[in-house]
């Protein structure tokens, strides 16, 4: 189990680099990877705190979504146009996600969908809908979006994000 912990630590290392010379003018990006244990969505929380540099499986490669998605969190919305017409293929019932602002991972945790019974206390990504893509990013699970959320997201996220319009 250590050597899969190992091996998603890395990820972090392997997201934050690609995002930083990805050269794209869209100051975040939303990685997937498989857990470290198939279902056991537990592990997701290390890759926050965790970075090593090493190398990764082929079939442990983060996944940078690439299609257009909407991450809504409690202080607006980060919106991804479409970087490739390619689909991005995952299973959104068993991932891992770390979401990256420049160099600095911001969230990393647990992708579940909005009926999940599960209870996670790290930061995760409610998927809301699949086409296109829009997910609820909140700091445990199950929470309402007007939760209060760590101050590094309030710092990183808010310069960057979209003003949701009010009803």
């Amino acid at each position: 189990m250590r050597n899969r912990l190992l091996g998603g630590c890395a990820l972090v290392a392997s997201v934050v680099s690609a995002g930083s010379c990805a050269g794209s003018e869209q100051p975040w990006s939303l990685s997937i990877v498989k857990p470290g244990r198939p279902g056991v969505l537990d592990t997701c929380a290390i890759l926050k705190t965790t970075l090593l540099a090493s190398s990764f499986a082929a079939n442990e490669t983060p996944l940078r979504l690439t299609q257009g998605l909407t991450i809504r969190w409690q202080g607006g919305d980060l919106v991804q146009a479409p970087i490739s017409r390619s689909q991005d293929t995952w299973n959104t019932l068993d991932a891992c996600f770390v979401l990256t602002v420049g160099d600095k991972v911001v969230a990393a945790g647990a992708v579940v969908p909005a009926a999940s019974a599960r209870l996670l206390r790290f930061d995760t990504l409610v998927l809301r809908k699949k086409d296109p893509l829009e997910f609820d990013l909140v700091p445990a699970f199950p929470a309402q979006i007007q939760q209060p959320v760590p101050p590094l997201w309030t710092a990183a996220l808010t310069p960057i994000s979209r003003v949701r319009a009010t009803p």
